[in-house]
């Protein structure tokens, strides 16, 4: 028997398409961070049953859509890694709607998988209120917002690409955390950074205590990848100086790619130049910021003749 609109029950449509834009989190926690940011960590819901990728949290540098308490939708920068794959594996083979050997199909309830978010909160401007939020406190997470940092191509290959240089001030700190943490599997990351030779942090703060993360981080990125990462801070040397005064890196400009992460767009103009410059005389042509976001994904329809 035909039935009308037949062809499309075969056609692969994406998981949770009609799921809900936005879901109900909980607040873990609120505590100080460096002077004027707060870190608030979420626990929200990672399942791909219920969030679709369009939603979902896949590439450092993207931002959370926040909203509090019915109040207006916030993008708010994440200072936590993607979650790995692996830990979508069960709900990912649900999607496809097979079943066991000799098993009932029958209604199910969908899988429900919580992570967390770490949440770089400024105590100013629109994220005020969310700010000042506390556990119990009504809040809800939707699409994450940009595409995040654009890491294919060249910069993707550990062998390509064996150095990797980082200048990093202000909100870029909590980019720079969730790429060095990204999981092998999180898909958007550089992970592992063990394969590489040098991974070095340049990060710039205005005052000690204005530095996020710390000793105890910055040793525990060290340790998780082999001793590859190092973290070099200072609050009075620029960019440039601090990668010319740096005796222990030896680079090939060939072999070297850049990541300014100064906070994305508008946030530190004069710091993006000033890394600009810094590659420029070191003569890397590999430079990604995080003020330009990676192309979007374009799906195609193949039933379409092209």
């Amino acid at each position: 028997m035909q039935f009308a609109d037949r062809d499309n029950w075969y056609v692969a449509k994406f998981a949770a398409d009609d799921a809900p834009d936005w879901n109900p989190a909980a607040i873990v926690s609120n505590q100080p961070l460096i002077p004027g940011v707060r870190l608030v960590t979420l626990e929200v819901e990672a399942s791909r049953e219920r969030v679709p990728l369009r939603n979902a949290y896949t590439t450092p540098g993207q931002r959370a859509g926040v909203r509090l308490g019915g109040g207006p939708n916030l993008a708010v920068r994440l200072a936590s890694p993607p979650p790995p794959i692996s830990l979508n594996a069960h709900a990912l083979q649900m999607t496809k709607g097979d079943i066991y050997a000799n098993e009932t199909k029958s209604v199910r309830e969908l899988d429900s998988i919580k992570t967390t978010w770490d949440l770089w909160v400024p105590e100013d401007g629109e994220t005020a209120d969310l700010a000042k939020a506390a556990p119990g406190d009504p809040i809800e997470v939707g699409p994450c917002v940009g595409t995040g940092l654009s890491l294919k191509g060249t910069i993707a290959g550990a062998f390509t690409r064996p150095t990797l240089v980082l200048f990093v001030c202000g909100a870029g700190a909590a980019t720079a955390r969730a790429l060095i943490e990204a999981p092998p599997d999180g898909g958007g990351g550089l992970a592992p950074l063990s394969l590489r030779r040098d991974v070095v942090v340049y990060y710039k703060a205005p005052t000690q205590r204005a530095v996020a993360w710390g000793e105890d981080a910055f040793g525990a990125w060290a340790a998780a990848n082999g001793g590859r990462v190092r973290v070099v801070t200072s609050t009075r040397e620029t960019f440039g100086e601090m990668f010319d005064f740096d005796d222990e890196l030896a680079y090939d400009p060939v072999e070297t790619a850049v990541l300014i992460l100064t906070g994305g767009a508008g946030a530190d103009e004069e710091a993006e130049a000033e890394a600009l410059a810094a590659a420029k005389e070191a003569e890397v042509v590999d430079v990604i910021s995080d003020t330009v976001d990676a192309p979007p994904v374009i799906h195609t329809d193949t039933r379409k003749v092209l």
